[in-house]
């Protein structure tokens, strides 16, 4: 019995000693801002430690921070910390959206195309995606071009279709310009340039896009808007296969029986 008592007092004592070490933490989250809790949360969600940036989600969210909210939407989409649960993200998702934060907005966009937590209504994503793009995000104005290119929802519009992705691709956004430097390519919206297509795939194949680096390596190969280069065309296909693209291995092994690289994919000097 005294043995029994003893390992009470024990569990009770650890158990305020685990109160007493948390207590610091928690009275610091309470002291934050909403803009410190989302900032901090942020930080806990990159280092992969789901259940804290959860806890200052929530937080940030109670004191007003609609961005807290998407990322508790983006916890839920993806399973971190939580259970996975499309309608608790399509919840969270729509609650930020409602407040304005324009990358809940976004997402809410795209469940709505998807029909994931929420009814399908693609009428619905437009206008949220519309939202967002108004407030500058790259990824509504790529989404919405490709909504006018493929006439989806909208009236089918190249010329639309250019007038937003072009901002999205200036803002730096990879997908955008790889999109830019294909509707250059085929002339749709805007006048056809093999030059300007070089130029918009090598800003996304700069930040590693792989649809980028195979397209920008058949144009060296070819000639096409920039000087033939072999060695340019092998480099652009070995950073597409590193990056994980295997379609890039049949373009390396084409050019190692054609002659032009070695079979570790270097290029074997000309004669």
């Amino acid at each position: 019995m005294k043995r029994l008592i003893a390992i009470i007092l024990s569990l009770c004592l650890l158990a305020g000693f685990a109160a007493a070490e948390n207590a610091p933490a928690a009275q610091e989250a309470a002291e934050m801002t909403a803009e410190e809790l989302y900032r901090t949360g942020f930080n806990a969600l990159k280092a992969g430690e789901y259940e804290k940036a959860k806890a200052l989600f929530e937080q940030g969210a109670e004191k007003g921070n609609a961005r807290c909210l998407n990322e508790l939407g983006f916890l839920y989409e993806h399973g971190l910390g939580v259970g996975q649960s499309w309608e608790k993200a399509g919840e969270y998702y729509r609650l930020a959206a409602d407040r304005g934060d324009k990358h809940g907005q976004y997402n809410l966009g795209l469940a709505c195309i998807n029909g994931r937590g929420v009814e399908a209504n693609p009428e619905k994503a437009l206008e949220y995606f519309q939202l967002a793009a108004d407030q500058g995000l790259p990824e509504a104005m790529h989404i919405l071009g490709v909504m006018y290119m493929n006439g989806t929802v909208v009236e089918q519009s190249y010329e639309k279709a250019a007038e937003y992705i072009r901002p999205a691709a200036e803002s730096g956004y990879a997908v955008a310009q790889y999109a830019l430097g294909y509707m250059y390519f085929n002339g749709l919206g805007v006048e056809q340039s093999a030059e300007k297509t070089a130029e918009y795939y090598q800003k996304a194949a700069d930040q590693g896009y792989a649809d980028a680096l195979i397209d920008l390596g058949i144009m060296y190969m070819e000639g096409v808007g920039v000087e033939r280069s072999w060695e340019k065309a092998g480099e652009y296909y070995r950073k597409a296969y590193e990056s994980g693209d295997p379609t890039a291995l049949a373009f390396l092994d084409q050019l190692v029986k054609d002659g032009i690289l070695t079979k570790d994919y270097k290029l074997i000097p000309a004669k």
